[in-house]
């Protein structure tokens, strides 16, 4: 019996050990927060930690400056050295040969400003082009390039085929409708029978059809129709009045008289091109005697004193952009013209894929025609009211490398300093360029001469960098 119990027990051993591994195994994990190998991942974390990390070299860039040409970076922004070191001189009198000038700066008033720069162009509601309806040869062309013209005065005459062709269907029709009425009145007044009646009636419709359709292509030729009063003058009479038809008198007497002087007779086949609208003419192509298309343009007349400007905004700025804000333009190139002002009346849905722009337009009074079209200049588009802002003069803003400085002037000791000061620009006006921060009101700043105090900023720092 002994013996059994000890077989037993001997042969649960296997057992025993495994649970009591098991059970060491979950008493390590629980105290351990069930993370094993530890000593193998320490150094490891250790040395990744140890490493120092790699830092790309700096190298200059091209960036873009809001309400500025693009500029070069030249050193990395994160360690721009400004306001290090000042800048100063042996004397005040040195100062002043150097043309340094310096003022207060005070808060003043300021509008919220986008700059573009745009053209002039003809307002295309107030512009007419002139074409022929019909091919022709030029007769005579009575207005040249930047002509005043009013409207209904005649620009040119053109002799065309087609215009005699209308002019004879039109006699031709005229006069089968009083024969095929002529007919109709005997039929009638001879007591005819009614079979005759209804066929003279018959015919005298399809003449009026006939002179319908006559009239008409006078009418799209561009003529006017003869008065009730012609129409009545016998055949001969009409068709020599249908001959000039649409031609001033003046202008028909004066064609006379140089054409007989040349031997040649007055054509009857002339079509006149008479001017849209008042204005001046801007455009014009042909010579007398060349040919000339159906439809081609030989004229454009525009009222010269209502214009329209085109500005190219940058796309970054069109979140400020809305219609019915004020723009001003003023031409450049030394045109000393006043500037001119209007409201945003269009703004274009699209980018433009090459200039990565928006263009914005605005119709401007052009009294006396001062501007030009296709004048190029720079606008303003006022985007925000009047505020109240620090603003400094354009020249004493300067570009070190990697920020816009401004020069502080100190003095301490009896010894005058000019401190470099980091500033970020705002809006801009023709007086100055707006501080959004790094100034103070009441700080003397260089407005003069700061390019001078650059230059011996540069010349320091380089002096550091070969030491």
């Amino acid at each position: 019996m002994g013996l059994r119990i000890v077989t037993w027990c001997l042969g649960r051993i296997p057992t025993l050990i495994v649970w009591a591994g098991l059970v060491a195994l979950f008493i390590y994990g629980a105290t351990h927060n069930w993370r094993f190998f530890q000593a193998e991942e320490k150094p490891k974390e250790a040395k990744e930690e140890t490493e120092p990390a790699k830092e790309e070299p700096f190298s200059s860039y091209i960036q873009d400056r809001p309400f500025d040409v693009p500029v070069r970076v030249t050193h990395d922004p994160k360690t721009c050295p400004v306001g290090k070191k000042p800048v100063e001189f042996k004397s005040p009198e040195s100062a002043a040969l150097a043309g340094i000038a310096t003022m207060k700066l005070e808060p003043r008033s300021v509008a919220l400003t986008i700059e573009a720069h745009g053209e002039v162009m003809q307002d295309p509601y107030a512009t007419a082009k002139v074409s022929p309806r019909v091919g022709g040869v030029f007769v005579s062309i009575e207005k040249q390039l930047g002509d005043p013209v009013r409207t209904g005065e005649l620009l040119a005459l053109i002799e065309s085929a087609d215009v005699g062709k209308a002019k004879a269907a039109y006699v031709t029709a005229k006069a089968a409708l009083e024969s095929r009425e002529a007919e109709r009145a005997l039929l009638e007044a001879g007591k005819s029978p009614p079979g005759s009646v209804v066929k003279a009636e018959s015919a005298v419709r399809e003449a009026r059809a006939a002179l319908f359709a006559a009239r008409q292509a006078i009418t799209n030729l561009g003529l006017p129709l003869p008065t009730t009063a012609e129409e009545r003058l016998p055949d001969e009479a009409f068709a020599q009045a249908l001959e000039q038809l649409g031609i001033p008198a003046d202008k028909r007497r004066a064609l006379e008289v140089s054409l007989r002087i040349q031997g040649k007779p007055l054509p009857t086949n002339l079509l006149p091109l008479f001017s849209p609208l008042d204005g001046a003419v801007v455009n014009r192509v042909g010579v007398v005697g060349e040919t000339v298309a159906a439809l081609q343009l030989i004229f454009e007349v525009g009222d010269p004193t209502r214009v329209q400007v085109f500005l190219d905004v940058r796309q970054e700025d069109m979140g400020q952009i809305a219609l019915g804000q004020c723009l001003t333009f003023r031409v450049e190139g030394g045109a000393q013209l006043p500037a001119v002002s209007g409201k945003l009346d269009w703004i274009s849905p699209t980018v433009d894929e090459k200039t990565r722009t928006v263009r914005v337009r605005a119709r401007v009074s052009n009294p006396g025609g001062r501007l030009k079209r296709g004048a190029f200049g720079a606008g303003t588009v006022t985007v925000a009211p009047n505020r109240l802002a620090l603003v400094a003069p354009r020249d004493a803003i300067q570009w070190e490398g990697c920020s816009y400085i401004v020069f502080v002037k100190k003095t301490e000791d009896g010894k005058t300093a000019y401190w470099p000061r980091k500033v970020t620009l705002g809006v801009r006006d023709d007086s100055g360029v707006e501080i959004t921060s790094g100034l103070a009101a009441g700080d003397e700043i260089v407005s003069a001469g700061s390019h001078v105090l650059k230059s011996e900023l540069l010349k320091a720092r380089i002096g550091e960098a070969e030491e």
